[in-house]
């Protein structure tokens, strides 16, 4: 499903409040992780080519 988004490993991930969290590190089918935290595809707002932007702070 993520990949199908187009989240790749390495991307920039942001937070709601524009914070970087560091870049994908693996990812599944509904999830994944990202310096060193865990989410999910309910938390993905948005898959831009400039990188991941989360609903979840």
């Amino acid at each position: 499903m993520l990949e199908k988004l187009g989240l790749k490993s390495g991307m920039a991930v942001y937070d709601a409040a524009g914070q970087s969290v560091g870049s994908v590190e693996s990812i599944s089918d509904n999830d994944f992780t990202a310096g060193g935290r865990g989410f999910t595809v309910n938390d993905v707002q948005m898959v831009e080519p400039s990188g991941v932007y989360l609903s979840t702070k």
